[in-house]
């Protein structure tokens, strides 16, 4: 009762309409942001609207209260709002754009498990959460970031041999083998690669355009080669590619298995049964194909239990821990668990968590 009034307590302070109006992006799958030519590349992401966290928050917390009072259809089109949320930051060529779209996915996908949880949801509900879904995993986020960054690093290097930014403000405080100020004495050092650094940001660009393993595996190729060539500054500014490319896979895995748990409960409102696999799916029209897990190309781990049914994904561990599902986030993964999605029996939903789960 205490959570529940923290949470209800701020929402007695919002604007009358507020929500109503928070949840009208339902209806805006293809909302996108102004994007306009500018003289300072450290000005790229100026037409993001940076409260995108705030208003995750609000009907992130607006889908649990609503569940909690049960209002589910409410809490669905919360959810369907999340996610068209998140899917506007779908091709704007910025890291940032991809930083902000992957804290939100991690919001969307918590809260539209949490609400299946609570209630039933309509099926026009799970048809718009289901696509919503496969549009945000369809997107190859990665892609877009990467070819920001390359061409912000490209007018980053103009400015430098134009003599109108230093080296040191080149990188940003960001920590070199040689000190930056080095280069500010003898830029020309610098300058000279230029072209190799336009050419693996490009190989970067094109290995981000693959799926899954081959994904990492081209990423990771091309972070190899960059540290066996001696550059002083590129293994730095590069080293937390390793880190965004792994959790971009543990993210495709939970939308996968999200997909897939929700295209399962529109089958079961539609038969009255829990489709035996994947396949059922695909064979009533529900799904194109079946969907392949990121870490081993396999199909999803479809497992049904005495309460409901969980759809997981191996991990980054590759280990099938029988659908023991991470409850942590793609950056803090909890040990000897898999990335997935369980959905409840009806008769379970709504339930109080077990008194020892409290202390």
């Amino acid at each position: 009762m205490r959570k529940k009034k923290r949470l209800r307590d701020p929402f007695g302070n919002l604007e009358p309409g507020t929500i109503e109006e928070a949840r009208k992006l339902k209806n805006l799958p293809d909302g996108r942001y102004p994007m306009a030519p500018v003289q300072d590349p450290f000005k790229v992401g100026s037409g993001i609207n940076l409260r995108i966290p705030e208003v995750m928050r609000l009907l992130q917390h607006d889908a649990i209260l609503s569940a909690n009072d049960g209002n589910i259809e409410a809490a669905g089109e919360s959810c369907q709002a999340m996610l068209n949320v998140t899917h506007s930051l779908d091709g704007y060529p910025a890291f940032m754009a991809f930083l902000l779209r992957m804290a939100a996915r991690e919001v969307a996908l918590v809260t539209v498990e949490r609400t299946l949880a609570n209630g039933v949801v309509s099926m026009e509900r799970l048809r718009a959460l289901q696509a919503a879904l496969e549009r945000e995993a369809d997107s190859v986020a990665l892609y877009h970031a990467f070819r920001g960054e390359r061409a912000f690093g490209h007018e980053i290097f103009l400015l430098v041999k134009a003599g109108k930014i230093s080296h040191s403000k080149r990188l940003g405080g960001l920590r070199t083998r040689v000190p930056s100020g080095f280069y500010d004495l003898f830029s020309s050092l610098l300058l000279r690669i230029h072209g190799q650094e336009l050419r693996s940001q490009t190989e970067q660009v094109h290995a981000s355009k693959l799926r899954d393993e081959a994904q990492t595996e081209g990423l990771h190729a091309v972070d190899q080669k960059l540290k066996k060539s001696g550059d002083v500054t590129t293994p730095y500014m590069q080293r937390f590619v390793g880190q965004l490319v792994e959790n971009e896979r543990c993210i495709q895995a939970k939308l996968r298995c999200e997909i897939l748990a929700v295209t399962a409960e529109r089958f079961r409102l539609e038969r009255g049964t829990w489709p035996r696999g994947a396949d059922d799916l695909v064979k009533a029209g529900m799904l194109t194909a079946s969907l392949k897990d990121p870490f081993d190309g396999q199909p999803l781990r479809w497992k049904q239990t005495t309460t409901g049914l969980v759809v997981h994904s191996i991990g980054p561990d590759k280990v099938d821990h029988g659908g023991k599902i991470n409850r942590g986030t793609a950056a803090v993964p909890a040990t000897a668990t898999n990335w997935g999605f369980e959905l409840w029996a009806p008769e379970f939903r709504g339930a109080p968590a077990p008194a020892e789960a409290e202390k």
